[in-house]
C-alpha cells in the first residue's frame, strides 16, 4: 500500500461524528485526510458522518478530487415526516414544526431519521408542555418514556411491583 502510495485502496472512515476531538486533530487523521499526503495520495476515502459535522469535516479536507454527500432529511421531508407522524393531531404536529423553527440545532439533527423519530416521540409523550430545548434534554425525556413503557409491560408479570406506582418505581 505504501508503494503504491494506496492507489487501488478504498478507506471508509465510518462515523466521523463520533470519534474524539483529540483523534480528529491528530497528526495521524490530518495526514488521512489531505491529499498531499505522503502516505495515502492515491487513496480514495469514504467517510460517513451525521450532517451537523460537515462544516468541521469540510475544513479539515484539503486538495483537489474531493466530493460531499450529504444525505438526510430534507427541510420539506421533515415536515412531511412530522405531518405523517401526528395524522391524527394536525395541532401537534404544527407545534414541533414551529418549535423546530426555534431550535436550529435540534432541526438540524432532525434530518437523521431515527433522531427526528426520537423527536417526534418526545413531543407526543410531552403534548402541549412542549419539546425540551436540547437534544440533551429529549433524551433524558426519551429514555424516561422509554422507562415507564418497560415498567408498565412488566408490572402484570412481576408480584414485587404490582399496584405500584410507576412515579414510585422511578423515584
Amino acid at each position: 500500500i505504501e508503494q503504491s502510495k494506496g492507489k487501488g485502496v478504498i478507506l471508509v472512515l465510518d462515523g466521523y461524528d463520533e470519534i474524539s476531538d483529540d483523534m480528529k486533530k491528530s497528526q495521524f487523521m490530518q495526514n488521512i485526510l489531505k491529499s498531499s499526503s505522503l502516505y495515502l495520495s492515491e487513496c480514495d476515502i469514504v467517510i460517513t458522518s451525521c450532517p451537523v459535522t460537515m462544516p468541521e469535516l469540510l475544513s479539515d479536507l484539503e486538495g483537489p478530487g474531493g466530493h460531499v454527500e450529504i444525505l438526510g432529511f430534507k427541510t420539506k421531508q421533515i415536515h412531511s415526516y412530522i405531518k405523517s407522524y401526528f395524522n391524527q393531531n394536525g395541532q401537534l404536529a404544527a407545534k414541533l414544526i414551529e418549535k423546530l423553527k426555534t431550535l436550529p440545532s435540534v432541526c438540524g439533527m432532525c434530518r437523521i431519521p431515527v433522531i427526528l423519530q426520537i423527536v417526534c416521540r418526545v413531543q407526543e409523550y410531552l403534548g402541549e408542555a412542549g419539546l425540551p430545548h436540547t437534544m440533551s434534554g429529549i433524551y433524558a425525556k426519551y429514555i424516561f418514556r422509554q422507562l415507564i413503557e418497560f415498567i408498565e409491560s412488566i408490572q402484570s408479570v412481576n408480584p414485587l411491583i404490582q399496584g405500584v406506582s410507576v412515579t414510585d418505581l422511578l423515584n
